[in-house]
């Protein structure tokens, strides 16, 4: 039965980030999708057999292995809402879903001035983008458009940065203090992210990177050993499964 705890699971969906929140009064925000339909079998072994509802669907960016499982989603599940900026990009997914968008499923495009909370006590601080992107525009590097937040409850934050490259995380927390609890690893711990120098500014105890085997050589061994000379905390979906990540006054990983 689900408890009045805060669960972040990192859904092993291979190739990919999916993230499923359970805010502690039971709210349901979906972070990414994974590269297919991988993520309905993940949602499923966390949510309750009854539960078909996802209050919040949250997009980074239009690639294929952050939006992929998004149009079986929108089949299996009631989405409540959507944030996510329907910019020009030619991804068949992202087209499908922005097609669902138009009959009828509310969405905000979010920049940083449009932090916001759902429930009772979970708040999403916007740091990424700044100003609103140009949606006729076609974008060459779609990674640096991520939706890029920190998730705060309490005492605990965590940063989801999509593919963000590392000159804009490093821009985001010099600007903005934050000792974070979770890192989500950017981009699947490319080289073109996690820099030492964000690391420095924002200070994880903890760090989750979503990746399949063999896949892209992600994540690279420059970024794995900057995260172990930083003594964090290293989890891996593809090695580590499913991750909930259970937090309280302490915070629990298991995998399951």
């Amino acid at each position: 039965m689900p408890d009045d705890k805060l669960h972040i699971y990192a859904l092993d969906v291979g190739q990919g980030d999916s993230f499923l929140i359970k805010t502690e009064d039971s709210k349901y925000i979906l972070v990414d999708s994974g590269m297919n339909f991988e993520v309905i079998k993940e949602i499923q072994k966390v949510l309750p057999y009854w539960e078909r509802t996802l209050d919040l669907v949250i997009l980074t960016h239009p690639d294929q292995d952050h939006v992929g499982g998004f149009p079986k989603i929108l089949e299996v599940y009631t989405v409540g809402a959507i944030i996510y900026w329907p910019i020009n990009n030619s991804n068949l997914a992202f087209i499908q879903l922005k097609e669902a968008v138009k009959h009828g499923i509310t969405y905000y495009a979010l920049t940083s001035k449009n932090d916001f909370r759902i429930g009772c006590c979970t708040y999403f601080d916007i740091l990424w983008p700044d100003q609103p992107l140009d949606l006729e525009k076609k974008i060459d590097n779609v990674n640096d458009t991520s939706l890029s937040f920190v998730l705060n409850v309490g005492g605990f934050s965590m940063f989801f940065g999509g593919d963000l490259g590392h000159d804009l995380e490093e821009k985001l927390f010099s600007e903005k203090f934050y000792d974070l609890d979770i890192l989500k690893v950017g981009h699947h711990g490319s080289k073109h992210s996690t820099s030492d120098r964000f690391l420095d500014l924002s200070r994880p105890e903890i760090a989750v990177i979503g990746v399949g085997e063999n896949n892209f050589g992600h994540p690279t061994k420059e970024v794995l050993d900057s995260l172990a000379n930083a003594n964090i905390k290293v989890y891996r979906t593809d090695l580590d499964g499913t991750l909930d990540i259970e937090v309280s006054d302490l915070i629990k990983v298991k995998s399951f």
